[in-house]
């Protein structure tokens, strides 16, 4: 197999990943065809909310039901207008068209004041061509990244001067639709203009496609892109790996997740090519439920952590990521189940409290259900307290140091504690997930 990353490759991935933020950042924006019974679902603006920028008392207050008191504002996407079907002899033409358009689209914040404060605004990317054939579109990407160049509007104003920045926001908006799709909706009969437009409360996702899009921008940032995402963002296929001879050299397999049972023969077959793997290489495992895939994953995860503490490294963090959460949670219920406590006195979790290996990491949403059942980021917080560290710390000594003062009697309890700075190890883990991993 070619070790040697090309100049052409390296180009691939840089172009694949810029393409892929772009694909990411428009799905957050929200669309701008709707059907009636999606409209009917969203909170509509009156003309008065219009003018002025401010939600009605009543509404607001519907709107902040249940939040806590010090949580002043809330995330709302906001759709300033809409044109609807036209209507012949009481029905709409049944032409594949949507039954309305709201082309400009932005992401706002409301006070518990009832005040709207919108922040960056754009056209909606699924009316702007490069689209499929044939797709209705009212303008083009090049337009409005051309009238963006001179600057958006990027910028929340403050409910303190709320007429003058919903006066700029609104004129902001004409000027957009105007130099983006220019006399499109005076000109086309398919859809009129109707009743000022609606909002809806923004989901966690924002904040969960917030945290991609800053990785992206960390992998672009980079002087050479990871080899990790360079031989996945490939145009170009690379050359397989011959498969290892038989018998394997299990040498440098150092840890297993159970000591009562061993790998099968198509476990220790992939554990085998995974320890030769070089940093950045994928190894692809398939096969049916019940196979034995997790179990061979938890032994996998097992030999990294050994192998870092006998070089004295740091242990590594490792991510499970999959398209629905039945799939990690799946690998965390494992590190609960499966994974061998051993026996002896050194056997066990050797800090109080941690219940498992695994951390599963929901959406804020789903956060307060999940740590029901999984240790979450609310209980990670827990642990990033000096009255843990100090907790910790008397464990450790009490219940892991004294067996091996009995065994060597001349070793000092000090070397034993000042080695391992909980606090840091912690705050470290908390910076990697804030930056990176902040997931549905």
């Amino acid at each position: 197999m070619t070790k040697d990353i090309s100049a052409s490759t390296r180009d691939d991935a840089s172009k694949l990943l810029n393409y892929w933020r772009a694909s990411v950042s428009d799905s957050m924006f929200g669309k701008g065809r709707f059907r009636m019974t999606e409209l009917r679902r969203n909170a509509r603006l009156s003309s008065h909310t219009m003018e002025a920028g401010r939600l009605p008392r009543r509404q607001t207050q519907a709107i902040f039901e249940g939040l806590d008191a010090y949580e002043n504002s809330v995330p709302i996407r906001l759709w300033p207008r809409v044109y609807a079907r036209t209507v012949n002899h009481g029905s709409a033409r049944q032409d594949g068209l949507p039954d309305a358009l709201a082309p400009i689209v932005s992401e706002a914040v409301l006070t518990r004041g009832g005040y709207i404060l919108p922040g960056r605004t754009l056209i909606s990317r699924d009316l702007l061509e490069p689209l499929t054939t044939g797709a209705l579109s009212v303008g083009t990407v090049e337009a409005q990244d051309k009238f963006l160049s001179d600057g958006g509007f990027g910028e929340e104003h403050s409910s303190s001067n709320n007429a003058e920045g919903w006066a700029r926001y609104l004129k902001f908006c004409d000027e957009l639709l105007n130099e983006v799709s220019g006399d499109w909706f005076d000109t086309d009969t398919n859809f009129t203009e109707r009743s000022p437009g609606f909002f809806e409360v923004a989901d966690d996702a924002s904040a969960m496609v917030r945290g991609i899009l800053s990785l992206y921008d960390d992998l672009v940032a980079c002087d050479e892109v990871p080899p990790l995402m360079r031989n996945y963002a490939r145009v170009v296929p690379r050359s397989l790996t011959p498969s290892l001879a038989q018998p394997y050299a299990l040498s440098e397999r150092l840890g297993h997740s159970n000591d009562i049972f061993p790998t099968a023969e198509n476990q220790r077959d992939v554990l085998a090519h995974m320890a030769k793997a070089e940093h950045g290489e994928i190894t692809a495992v398939n096969g049916p439920p019940g196979t034995g895939k997790t179990t061979m994953l938890l032994s996998a995860i097992a030999s990294a952590w050994v192998k870092a503490a006998a070089e004295e490294g740091d242990p590594p963090v490792i991510v499970a990521a999959s398209a629905n959460n039945q799939a990690v949670t799946n690998i965390i219920d494992a590190f609960g189940k499966d994974y061998a406590v051993g026996t002896g006195p050194f056997a066990g979790r050797w800090l109080p409290d941690i219940k498992s290996f695994g951390l599963f990491l929901s959406s804020a949403a789903r956060e307060q259900e999940a740590s029901k059942t999984y240790q979450t980021e609310s209980f990670v917080k827990t642990l990033e307290t000096q009255a843990y560290v100090t907790k910790a710390k008397a464990a450790y000594r009490d219940n892991r140091g004294q067996p091996l003062f009995d065994i060597h009697p001349s070793r000092s309890e000090e070397p034993l504690i000042k080695p391992i700075d909980f606090e840091q190890a912690g705050n470290k883990l908390g910076e990697v997930l804030a930056k990176h991993l902040t997931v549905g």
